[in-house]
């Protein structure tokens, strides 16, 4: 039986990245930052089940063999699906990145960061092809009928494709996600954010979203605040005059707090 499950703890790191990289620069974030790794993540549980029951119904030959050719629509319906949900995920980063280029606001760490998130859903996405070519090619095979290996698709006959594209992708993510953590670079406080100047770190009263947990995943972009026109207003914090906020630089704090209007300016990173 073939592993068709993707990666999901890299998947999930890199939600987890891209909710901090939109929390650094909430205002050019399409959608409140900690929506990302929760409507993904829930999404990715969601996949996870289709492929477990998948799996289960397949790898019991008791079943009938409707049952099995149930599981077997499901394992591909989860692959399929889940290359759709990071091409959804790459949509997002891509849609965001290009904001900040427009708003002229990218230093350089977070270049870095961007770019690592790249390296890492390509990487994921190459893999997750792999596996779906592969148990598409092994779910329509019957074994009781080859008389000729050679007949068989190289995917399956080889195990240089394995280590390619599923091993050493893997292993690259890995040694990628520990030489260049983009948490190393990003505040630990979800509500320290980069001033439009791209220099200033600023530590604002961060997002507030105040619906039900349950309604932020089913409509993360809050698009019934946006037909009510009552969306997004007391989330603008950035855009609120005369609160109090501390100035930070690299992450850490330079001194006391002070109001916006009498900020001195510290480089970020």
């Amino acid at each position: 039986m073939t592993n068709t499950s993707s990666s999901p703890l890299y998947e999930l790191a890199n939600y987890f990245i891209l909710s901090r990289i939109l929390y650094y620069i909430p205002y050019c974030s399409p959608l409140h930052p900690g929506r990302v790794f929760s409507t993904f993540g829930f999404i990715s549980a969601v996949i996870e089940a289709i492929n477990a029951n998948g799996a289960a119904l397949v790898a019991n030959t008791s079943l009938p063999a409707h049952k099995q050719k149930t599981g077997k629509s499901l394992l591909k319906a989860a692959l399929v699906i889940q290359l759709a949900v990071l091409c959804a995920f790459v949509s997002l980063t891509v849609h965001f990145h290009r904001t900040c280029k427009r708003e002229r606001i990218m230093p350089k760490n977070l270049r870095n960061v961007i770019r690592t998130l790249y390296a890492s859903s390509a990487l994921i996405g190459a893999r997750t092809i792999f596996r779906t070519v592969e148990y598409f090619v092994v779910a329509d095979l019957n074994f009781y009928v080859i008389s000729d290996p050679n007949t068989v698709s190289p995917l399956l006959r080889y195990e240089a494709y394995f280590w390619i594209f599923e091993s050493s992708f893997m292993v690259v993510n890995t040694l990628l996600m520990n030489v260049m953590h983009p948490m190393k670079v990003l505040p630990e406080n979800t509500k320290i954010y980069l001033a439009r100047d791209g220099v200033t770190e600023i530590e604002g009263p961060g997002y507030v979203d105040r619906r039900k947990f349950w309604v932020t995943l089913v409509d993360p972009f809050d698009l019934n605040g946006v037909f009510r026109k009552r969306s997004g207003k007391e989330e603008r914090f950035w855009e609120m005059p005369g609160q109090e906020r501390e100035v930070v630089s690299g992450g850490t704090h330079v001194g006391g707090t002070t109001r916006v209007e009498d900020m001195k300016i510290t480089t970020a990173v």
